[in-house]
């Protein structure tokens, strides 16, 4: 929460000195009220920029704010873990990532993303590479499994037919997550592939956290998720 506090006080210090300086002064009271109108929907702005969906490392743990929840990821992976570095991941850049980001930004909103990791850079894509996001939620865990199965699914069934078809959704329980797998198969004129997209929900007390893998071909990589799944704590 340090980020959104940050700016709000900065508002706050410009404003003090003008109010002061014009007292007494015609209108007064219509500039100071337009002062705090200004500042209020600075501070509403602020709060729905997510910009308190960042996470930080100790060691080899990560924090998952603003949840205070953790995970371990391994120690080659390229992190993607401030606000303007998350933001740099939104969309995708060429083939398997065009359409995962596509995907991505209809089943989940992008401003609950507080972490992007993955085994080389988002811009540059590598097939059978594995890619995961982290989200963090105030929604029950129904409403957004809800979305994940509406919008998501009708997403990557309306990428483009000339490169992307056969697309699928299934869900099955893994433990204490909530799985959801969208399938599709992607062709990219000499080669392709099947592109998985695993959506693992769980829910505590006001937060669901979800963690995607993106995955460009089916069951490569799986031990790296299934080992970043134990490691993680809401702790």
């Amino acid at each position: 929460m340090a980020e959104l506090a940050r700016p709000i006080l900065a508002i706050e210090v410009q404003l003090r000195p003008t109010f002061f300086a014009r007292r007494g002064r015609a209108g007064t009271t219509k500039r100071f009220a337009s002062a705090v109108a200004a500042m209020l929907l600075a501070t509403i702005c602020f709060a729905d920029s997510g910009r308190d969906h960042f996470s930080t490392s100790q060691g080899a743990t990560i924090l998952i704010q603003p949840s205070g929840a953790s995970l371990q990821v391994p120690q080659n992976w390229v992190l993607y873990q401030t606000g303007q570095e998350i933001e740099s991941v939104k969309k995708g850049k060429g083939e398997w990532q065009t359409e995962y980001a596509e995907v991505l930004n209809a089943a989940l909103p992008f401003t609950a993303c507080s972490l992007h990791a993955g085994e080389y850079r988002w811009s540059s894509p590598s097939v059978g590479s594995l890619q995961m996001r982290a989200y963090v939620l105030g929604s029950p865990l129904d409403q957004i499994q809800r979305r994940i199965l509406g919008k998501g699914f009708s997403a990557a069934k309306h990428l483009p037919a000339k490169s992307i078809h056969n697309a699928s959704v299934s869900e099955t329980k893994v433990g204490q997550w909530h799985r959801i797998l969208i399938a599709y198969d992607a062709w990219y004129g000499d080669y392709g592939g099947k592109a998985n997209l695993e959506f693992y929900l769980t829910a505590q007390k006001n937060w669901t956290l979800v963690l995607v893998f993106l995955n460009g071909v089916s069951g490569a990589n799986a031990s790296e998720a299934e080992q970043i799944l134990r490691s993680f704590s809401w702790q």
